[in-house]
């Protein structure tokens, strides 16, 4: 609608709107759309059913295709909520005066049902792991479908009372599932996993030790409501356009997407082949996602994208103090072929000369290291 002409040039957008909505025919509506789910909201009844006319038209004679009746409903969100990705959506009065109102958005309380009883069975899964350190990657399993649910769900206005419901169910079932570990219950500003969101918070949580850290189940209550920021499509952080373009506008950098289960094979293997082993402790398990972002998800040696069967952590230098090996500037991502090539001494005829320098700055520093160590 802003972008209509008018005969009286506005200078404010708000004054443009608001002429064509009194001396236009055009019809007012809002179109939300995610792939092939989509909603249209107006403003009256009638200019429902006149939009949905004109969908199914558009539609039949340029798309070729049939809008459902049976999907495709008016209503009016005053009275019932709509369904829309999971969240339900209605209109109500704002409390403050008898002609103001705001909007309310839950999680679909059967989508959440569901969810819970997915986050259930992962935690039954803790004590059925064979050793102390599958299960401490089962419990990181299961923070990340919690802190996933929390972070999709924290636009809805309600989603600390909707999941508070299930919070201690889910809190109690992990501490019973981990008693028999040594679990106890732990204020959760204590514990040293999820450390930016426990923190805030002082209630207990189940927790476990592993290699002198306290690791904690986290909670359905650590959670608020955020305000959804506008999308901009342009801003994506997939490209280094999108990434630039946010950067300008924010001033701050905007992180890759995390590939969790790219992480977490990555995990396992090494919980596998390394029982045991201190270096990877619960500090490297956090820092890789940290060190995957900065280097943009590619080999540090041959600037290959990283996947779940080549993805390799390279400590550049390997003898320091376990209080600081496994810190952010000291892990490189890098493919499982150059980190054989950087602890191998011989060189390769057919890499580049680019490639074999960086492998050489590589092999520098970790020469230098055992030296000085």
């Amino acid at each position: 609608m802003g972008r209509k002409k008018t005969r009286y040039p506005y200078t404010a957008k708000s004054n443009k709107i608001q002429s064509l909505r009194k001396r236009s025919k055009l019809k007012p509506a809002y179109l939300v759309r995610y792939a092939d789910d989509w909603v249209l909201i107006t403003d009256t009844k009638s200019n429902a059913e006149k939009w949905k006319k004109r969908l199914q038209n558009y539609l039949q004679t340029r798309l070729k295709l049939t809008l459902s009746n049976e999907k495709t409903k008016i209503t009016c969100v005053k009275k019932r909520p709509i369904e829309f990705l999971g969240f339900t959506y209605k209109v109500v009065p704002s409390g403050i005066s008898r002609i103001g109102h705001k909007s309310r958005t839950r999680p679909n309380p059967n989508r959440l049902k569901n969810k819970m009883i997915e986050v259930r069975k992962q935690v039954k899964r803790i004590r059925k792991r064979a050793n102390l350190d599958l299960a401490i990657y089962q419990i990181h399993r299961v923070n990340g479908i919690i802190r996933g649910l929390i972070n999709y769900y924290q636009a809805a206005t309600y989603v600390n009372s909707d999941l508070a419901k299930y919070a201690w169910d889910i809190s109690r079932l992990a501490y019973r599932e981990i008693k028999k570990l040594g679990g106890k219950w732990v204020p959760a500003h204590q514990t040293n996993n999820l450390m930016t969101v426990h923190s805030q918070y002082l209630s207990k949580i189940p927790a476990i030790e592993y290699y002198n850290q306290t690791i904690g189940v986290t909670s359905l209550r650590f959670c608020k409501w955020t305000k959804t920021k506008l999308k901009t499509q342009d801003e994506t952080p997939y490209t280094p356009e999108g990434r630039e373009r946010y950067q300008k506008r924010t001033g701050k950098r905007q992180a890759l997407p995390r590939n969790d289960e790219l992480l977490g094979n990555h995990l396992m293997e090494k919980i596998t082949h390394n029982r045991g082993s201190p270096r990877y402790n619960f500090e490297y398990f956090l820092n890789r996602g940290y060190a995957l972002n900065r280097d943009k998800s590619k080999c540090r040696i041959c600037n290959i994208e990283l996947n779940a069967t080549n993805i390799e952590f390279h400590h550049i230098q390997e003898h320091l103090p376990l209080a600081s090996l496994n810190r952010v500037p000291n892990l490189a991502s890098v493919c499982k072929a150059c980190h054989i090539l950087i602890h191998s001494n011989s060189d390769n005829v057919k890499l580049t000369k680019a490639i074999q320098n960086k492998l050489n700055r590589m092999r520098k520093k970790l020469n230098y290291a055992c030296v000085k160590g």
